[in-house]
């Protein structure tokens, strides 16, 4: 993940001192660690893992687990993932600046690591404890992560992807609770989504056919999919997490939305002729024929109504918005409706 010069969040409010959460015998123990035997405990992993683990009123977990810390939460556990950097000075194009660098946030291994969380911990250079309580499913798969050092910051970043979960070490707990439940959004999207398509093919909405309808499906970099199948006069998108097309995957995405297009319109699935195509391509698609436009019954559309007015509008009536989105979807109110407003 690249470093970017701007930075957001200026100063280093949100730093604590150790002694914040050590006591006093235990600042003691670790100065006299210091002057008799040269060593900071404060600057090794296995101390801010310990740290986390009492922070979070968790377990720590043993060596060989895969997680640092396990968080009891109700009938569930929050594995929680410790990354540790003391703040340090890299050269850069535009200069030298302080930065904390974190190895491997998702593992080294093939695998990712299972954790639900990943916590942040760096101690600067006046031993100030600074910390980030990040879901896993925020942070990409990269070799290391580059935050420069809160100390040094003047400016707003155009990235905000780590830094908004950015926290003082001893609202952890809190901040480590609210990152696991974030975690679950794209899960319930998912569930949502299933029970959406269940209720499409209940209502008749989808095209049913003897044999299995074939589907889209595009996963980025970071495990987010996006799946796409032919329904009645339209297609039936199924997304997780927003997932990142890169420019180069675009055309791929495109060819496989027509080719469900084409069997929405009741033809058959794309072919290309060429043997070395991975798969559909945007030549082979054929434009399905127009249906007739579809009508709402007076229930969906005081339903559709209703939740227009719930966004609390301020520069359009619920009616207006309504009417615009319809006609944009070639959709018809139904009769009385058209007539008299939902609204009236």
């Amino acid at each position: 993940m690249p470093i970017r010069p701007e930075n957001h969040a200026p100063g280093d409010y949100l730093a604590e001192p150790l002694d914040a959460f050590l006591g006093a015998d235990e600042l003691a123990a670790l100065e006299l660690v210091r002057a008799k035997l040269g060593v900071d405990a404060t600057r090794t992993y296995q101390f801010w893992e310990s740290s986390v683990a009492r922070l979070l009123d968790g377990r720590l977990t043993s060596h060989k687990c895969p997680w640092d810390v396990e968080l009891p939460y109700g009938t569930h556990r929050i594995r929680v993932e410790v990354k540790y950097a003391q703040e340090s000075w890299c050269r850069f194009r535009a200069g030298e600046r302080a930065v904390f660098k974190f190895a491997a946030p998702k593992g080294a291994q093939p695998s990712e690591k299972p954790a639900e969380v990943i916590v942040l911990m760096g101690i600067d250079a006046n031993a100030n404890a600074h910390a980030w309580a990040v879901p896993s499913h925020v942070i990409r798969r990269c070799p290391s992560i580059t935050l420069t050092s809160p100390r040094f910051r003047t400016g707003t970043s155009r990235s905000r992807g780590v830094d908004l979960y950015r926290c003082p070490p001893t609202q952890l707990l809190p901040e480590v609770l609210r990152a696991y439940r974030e975690r679950l959004t794209p899960h319930h999207a998912e569930t949502r989504a299933r029970t959406r398509r269940a209720a499409a093919e209940a209502a008749g909405q989808l095209t049913l056919e003897q044999r299995p309808m074939s589907r889209f499906e595009y996963r980025d970099a970071s495990g987010d999919k996006l799946v796409a199948l032919p329904a009645k006069d339209g297609i039936l998108i199924e997304a997780e997490c927003a997932p990142f097309i890169p420019l180069d995957r675009i055309e791929e995405v495109i060819a496989g939305l027509r080719d469900m297009a084409r069997q929405a319109g009741g033809q058959p699935a794309a072919r290309c002729e060429n043997a070395n195509c991975a798969g559909s391509c945007p030549g082979c698609y054929v434009e399905p024929a127009r249906t007739a436009r579809r009508r709402l019954n007076e229930l969906e559309h005081d339903r559709a109504w209703h939740a227009i007015e719930g966004l609390d509008w301020e520069t359009a009536d619920p009616d207006t918005v309504l009417n615009a989105v319809l006609r944009a979807l070639r959709i018809d109110p139904p009769v009385v409706a058209a007539v008299e407003g939902a609204g009236a």
